[in-house]
């Protein structure tokens, strides 16, 4: 005995076959409800999935333009306190000159992303997660270029340590959350098939559970 002999006694169907017709009715009630139940959260997944995808299409080109600035920079300057060569870098992005210049041209280039304001009315639909690591990588940014600014214009700094452990804690912070914001809005875009999620550079590798460097 199976279960379906509880809506007919044979299943395929001849001269001799008792169907009950109850029984089909509750299934079919059941069903209805099943889908009226269900069908709507099906449904604003999917619109949920296309809204994150197209919110990640519009900023994925500015997340790995400023992923890949910070890896460049985190080649290019150590932001170190622990050697003579540390103190001489500082003193090189502080009075004026190339190494100056090109740090400035790192802030610049950083922009694009920096000066974006998410801005939720527009996407009410999309995933917080996804925004939240978004405005964090934003907000990191904005941090970091403040501090590199201010130190162009600098006169003369009493605290040079200081100043490098500020500049290396806020680069290493944004290189986190970008990287973070980077890989989040990958794989929201994948569902509409724009982009694979990038491969792993050695900032990728990082993940948010990374201590940051002491002080």
């Amino acid at each position: 005995m199976s279960m379906l002999d509880g809506m007919s006694q044979c299943w395929w169907l001849s001269q001799t076959c008792v169907i009950n017709w109850d029984a089909w009715a509750a299934v079919g009630t059941c069903a209805a409800v099943l889908v009226a139940l269900f069908g709507p959260a099906i449904q604003r997944l999917a619109v949920r999935r296309r809204v994150n995808a197209m919110f990640a299409i519009g900023i994925k080109a500015d997340l790995l333009s400023a992923m890949n600035h910070l890896e460049e920079m985190r080649r290019r300057f150590s932001f170190r306190t622990d050697s003579d060569e540390s103190w001489y870098e500082h003193r090189s992005i502080t009075k004026g000159g190339v190494r100056a210049d090109e740090l400035q041209s790192f802030v610049q280039a950083l922009a694009p992303l920096a000066e974006q304001d998410i801005d939720l009315t527009r996407w009410s639909v999309v995933d917080l997660r996804l925004a939240s690591k978004v405005a964090l990588a934003i907000a990191s940014l904005k941090d970091f270029r403040s501090i590199a600014v201010w130190v162009g214009s600098i006169v003369e700094d009493d605290d040079w340590e200081r100043t490098s452990n500020s500049l290396r804690r806020a680069l290493h912070r944004a290189s986190l959350d970008v990287v973070e914001a980077n890989l989040a809005a990958a794989r929201a875009a994948k569902h509409i098939g724009q982009i694979p999620i990038p491969p792993q550079s050695k900032a990728g590798m990082m993940t948010a559970g990374t201590s940051l460097p002491n002080e």
